[in-house]
């Protein structure tokens, strides 16, 4: 793997000499980027098999296009192949409910003093009222 500029690269090689190469944005993680290419490279040798040595210049377009379209579609959303993403997505979460929480207790503790000083007021407006 290596960067230019925005863009990442990931490359693998088999045993035929066949090289997987994916190409995607320099944030998106390593890992499912190889989790993409060892895809591609299982699904590739399972529908093209050998095909891939002896056939002609883009004859497997066609056949190669419809599942790497799926499996382009099936990496795009980080959160689904990548466990590690979603929980990390989910730990955000809570993070700004509970930070929601926090200034919602703050909020009432700062109503509360009010309170505790309105009703120390009244008590000492009705020790007034009890002297007369």
């Amino acid at each position: 793997s290596f960067n230019v500029g925005q863009l990442a690269w990931h490359l693998i090689s088999d045993d035929q000499g066949l090289i997987y190469v994916v190409v995607c944005d320099g944030k998106y993680p390593q890992r499912c980027a190889h989790m993409c290419l060892e895809e591609l490279q299982r699904t590739f040798v399972s529908k093209c098999g050998d095909k891939a040595s002896t056939s002609k210049d883009r004859a497997l377009d066609k056949q190669a296009s419809s599942f790497m379209q799926k499996i382009c579609q099936k990496y795009d959303n980080v959160a689904e192949v990548d466990k590690l993403a979603a929980v990390a997505r989910k730990v955000d979460t809570v993070k700004i409910v509970m930070q929601e929480n926090v200034d919602a207790a703050l909020q009432n503790c700062v109503k509360l003093e009010s309170i505790e000083k309105a009703a120390e007021e009244l008590q000492q407006q009705a020790g007034g009222f009890k002297r007369n």
